[in-house]
């Protein structure tokens, strides 16, 4: 009985060995996992920060167009009525012309009516 004893003794802390084995196996793991997740943790921090400038860019590229756009738009704005003004101007002074052309040939008949 002496040697079941101690064959179960020996067989108890072979497994021991074999379980501290394992566990020391896992825990590397374990760290290599925890690496791996730290270096993606820190790739992914960059590419936030690179995809943040990007988009920060992209908002004042934006924001310059927009101002840009409403300044063109003002032109426009302001060259349609400045057209405007002139095709009143222009219609004025055709309507101007024609009575002075009348006036003028009211004067003829007039003045050859006195001959």
């Amino acid at each position: 009985m002496k040697n079941c004893y101690k064959n179960l003794i020996m067989c108890c802390s072979s497994m021991r060995r074999r379980a501290a084995a394992l566990a020391q196996q896992d825990a590397g793991d374990a760290k290599d996992s925890a690496t791996d997740a730290a270096t993606a943790s820190v790739r992914a921090t960059i590419s936030a920060k690179a995809a943040s400038r990007a988009a920060s860019d992209a908002v004042k590229l934006a924001s310059g167009a927009r101002k840009e756009a409403d300044s063109f738009e003002q032109d426009i704005v302001s060259a349609n009525k400045t057209a405007a003004s002139a095709e009143q101007h222009l219609a004025d002074a055709q309507r101007e012309a024609a009575q002075a052309e009348i006036e003028l040939n009211r004067i003829r008949y007039s003045a050859l009516a006195k001959l």
